[in-house]
């Protein structure tokens, strides 16, 4: 791509150097400066395919935004370390959150989401670290998040219980429906009583296999990721499991090994499968994986259940509808979150 303005045109050979878009040259890339806090802890990354991608992806709202007037004049007149000065910073901030900044003409106007700014934000920090490496730049804030909303111990125990009560009611006749009904119900306590049990994000949920379980259901192996961190290796933990929800496991395995006996194709490793066909014409049946999201909105199924069932309960309180609440109500101690946006 060819870019008009030098400023832009220099950061694109800047960016180049650390994120190749020639796929022959990207193991020989150039590192970035990752800050963890203090320059004792700092490191030199490669960046990853998907950063790259989102730092070229601000290169070209750059070279959208210093054809707004709202632009100094100098952005477009100087060198590139004058797009990262505030005056600047700020123009192309109060275009990009607009969503006046997007690629597609058709998308214009269309606000950012947080989690977009975020990024943007990130690339912002590293891009500056790049340009200025021994300037402070000022970067634009983000909005303050409303805090989520976490389960307590109570709700938590509340929430196994009701589960339990309604997997042991077994599928009320013959129907085929209602085996289905009853399948969900089991494979609804087993997820919740992992989440209860490990604290894990949706995605750790989803990938857990099998083969994870430990000896007796006593534990499972679980893969985390530090958040915002793709360019850090999993971690792998073994968990230990509670007697509830090694019992709500036994239950599932017994329903999932009916579900999934009978596929063709070779063996399903996921340890939450479809309890019913999605698109049976398109090859969907009952027994293939779950996705993250279908996992979500399962879970969010049952818990709007028991708000339902226990609305007007003296001391209930109804219970957040998020896979995340169950997580975040005990946050492991050893799990590291590293911001890519602190001082540059």
């Amino acid at each position: 791509m060819v870019y008009e303005v030098r400023s832009v045109r220099n950061l694109a050979a800047l960016v180049e150097q650390v994120a190749p878009r020639d796929r022959d040259e990207w193991e020989t890339r150039q590192p970035v400066l990752v800050r963890r806090g203090s320059p004792r802890r700092d490191v030199w990354e490669q960046v990853s395919r998907s950063r790259a991608e989102q730092l070229w992806a601000v290169v070209g709202m750059f070279d959208r935004a210093v054809k707004h007037p709202s632009m100094p004049e100098r952005a477009r007149t100087r060198g590139m370390d004058q797009l990262f000065t505030w005056a600047a910073l700020d123009a192309f901030w109060e275009l990009a959150v607009p969503g006046e900044l997007r690629a597609r003409a058709e998308d214009r106007g269309k606000r950012l989401p947080v989690a977009s700014q975020r990024m943007v934000r990130d690339c912002l920090a590293i891009l500056a670290r790049l340009v200025v490496p021994e300037r402070r730049v000022r970067l634009p804030k983000l909005p303050q998040a409303p805090a989520r909303a976490v389960t307590r111990p109570a709700q938590e125990q509340e929430l196994l219980h009701h589960l339990l009560r309604l997997a042991a009611d077994g599928p009320a006749g013959g129907y085929v429906w209602q085996q289905r009904q009853a399948d969900a119900r089991v494979r609804t306590l087993a997820v919740a009583g992992v989440a209860v049990d490990t604290r894990s994000r949706v995605s750790e949920l989803t990938a857990i296999r099998v083969s994870d379980l430990g000896e007796g259901l006593r534990s499972v192996r679980v893969r985390r990721r530090p958040q915002n961190s793709a360019h850090l290796p999993v971690v792998e933990e073994e968990l230990p499991l509670s007697e509830s929800t090694r019992d709500a496991l036994a239950r599932w395995l017994e329903v999932r090994e009916r579900l999934v006996s009978g596929l063709e194709g070779g063996r399903v490793e996921a340890l939450w499968v479809r309890v019913s066909p999605v698109r049976p014409a398109a090859g969907e049946p009952a027994g293939l994986p779950v996705s993250e999201l279908w996992l979500q909105q399962m879970y969010s199924r049952g818990v709007r259940s028991l708000n339902s069932v226990m609305a007007g309960v003296v001391g209930w309180e109804p219970l957040p509808v998020s896979l995340e609440s169950l997580r975040r109500a005990v946050v492991p101690q050893e799990e590291v979150v590293l911001e890519l946006v602190g001082d540059v």
